[in-house]
């Protein structure tokens, strides 16, 4: 026999010797010593047959896959027979299972040979106290909040991309708002994004969060989920303080954007105005690039925004043929030959985009002044690359109900940085975006 077929032969033997032990009526406690677990708690394909269990791993699904790809290993806590991991790893991912009990992490590592995964592996451990790794890429952690509740913080520490909890029964008085009181209070993005059930009946409903140490990363998550399945997201929670939203980033190192948000704390709407003026009033369009995608993280931009705020309201709220906006806006037009063919018929056309810009500066100046106007949901972010954008249904800055003016998201966040908030968070919806008018 060759080595290829002793090994086949081995692999035959591993699956034969995985279908015996499915059979075990084995359970075992959980760490707390409370709940009893069956050994066919979740569904279990083995050599393409599907053995049915206690939880409806369909429902769970898409959340896994759309976790970001990388090379890097990945965390499944709680990780029973497996199921879970195998579908992390299917796409060459390195995965780690975490089981408390011993003989269903030995057994989950039998399934894993015999379906010919040599990239995930399950140990025996108690999440509790075991030691964790250095660094992992994402972790998920599906019906095991009670355990992970007390390492959430060394959690957070060890994660890059995102990290998926699927909590206990939300069915109790106020148990979801627990769940979002405890993850808001540690993780910087928080996104509330569907439902599962806890039985294959469909009883018992649950929710999953996604939970990440910076906003472009649940972003970027999100926006590769299904767009039916998301129920409503906490996405944007952006603490100035410490610029976690990767488009401010850039405005962090502009010294006369920082000195012109550190002077408009605690100011009038007369006074902001004065120091947007003072701060752009050097300005020549000169000095303006040409806008292009990337320059909506280039502070450049933002300050030919302002200069072209500041004539218009000079202007009796005019957009003049001499406004530096309107001309940085203009100069995309010839310079980037990439524009998609709707902002391409915007720029072309002078008067459309005349009125696209007042629209802009009006929503831009409504938000300055605080003045009221209510008219959710409010068109904030889209990505028409996957045909999806996200709305906002309610607003809070700085822990107050701010009105809902339609501007994007872009735009209003940098109104807020300009304000001097601190704090910018939203309940969000999602739209197809072909079926959107605004």
């Amino acid at each position: 026999m060759s080595s290829n077929d002793y090994t086949e032969a081995l692999r035959i033997d591993i699956s034969n010797l995985a279908k015996k032990y499915l059979k075990v009526d084995h359970s075992a406690w959980d760490p707390s010593g409370e709940i009893l677990t069956g050994r066919n708690y979740q569904s279990v394909t083995l050599n393409g047959d599907t053995l049915e269990g206690f939880r409806d791993g369909a429902m769970r699904i898409p959340f896994i896959d759309s976790l970001p790809d990388s090379d890097g290993l990945f965390l499944d806590i709680g990780s029973n027979l497996g199921e879970l991991s195998r579908k992390v790893a299917r796409s060459g991912r390195l995965v780690l299972g975490i089981e408390y009990d011993a003989f269903t992490s030995a057994l989950a590592n039998l399934i894993h040979i015999s379906n010919g995964f040599g990239n995930v592996t399950s140990i025996r451990a108690d999440i509790t106290d075991c030691p964790l790794p250095d660094k992992v890429e994402s972790i998920i952690a599906f019906s095991v909040f009670r355990f992970i509740d007390v390492r959430l913080n060394e959690l957070k520490a060890i994660f890059k991309d995102v990290m998926l909890i699927e909590t206990h029964h939300i069915d109790g008085p106020n148990a979801l708002d627990r769940y979002w009181s405890r993850l808001t209070s540690i993780f910087p993005a928080v996104a509330l994004v569907g439902y599962t059930d806890h039985r294959s009946s469909g009883t018992g409903r649950r929710c999953v969060f996604a939970v990440a140490n910076k906003s472009h990363k649940l972003w970027e998550y999100i926006f590769n989920l299904p767009i039916n399945l998301i129920g409503h997201a906490n996405l944007f929670e952006v603490d100035f303080k410490d610029i976690r939203f990767h488009f401010l980033e850039s405005l962090s190192c502009d010294e006369r954007l920082l000195e012109l948000r550190k002077s408009s704390l605690s100011s009038s709407s007369e006074q902001i105005y004065d120091n947007i003026f003072s701060v752009v009033n050097g300005l020549f369009r000169d000095q303006f690039q040409a806008v292009s995608k990337a320059t909506l993280f280039d502070s450049m931009y933002w300050l030919s925004f302002l200069k072209g705020y500041v004539q218009w309201v000079v202007a009796n709220k005019i957009v003049t043929d001499n406004n530096d906006y309107l001309f940085s806006l203009g100069l995309r037009l010839l310079s980037d030959s990439g524009l998609e063919s709707n902002f391409r018929n915007v720029l072309s056309d002078r008067e459309k985009l005349r009125s696209r810009i007042s629209d802009r500066f009006i929503a831009f100046d409504k938000i300055l002044n605080k003045e009221d106007e209510m008219c959710p949901p409010i068109l904030m972010f889209q990505s028409r690359k996957v045909e999806k954008s996200f709305s906002a249904l309610e607003l809070l800055v700085d822990n107050c109900p701010e009105q809902l003016i339609a501007i994007d998201g872009y735009h209003r966040l940098f109104a807020h940085f300009i304000c001097g908030s601190v704090k910018v968070k939203s309940h969000f919806i999602t739209l197809d975006i072909d079926g959107y008018n605004r």
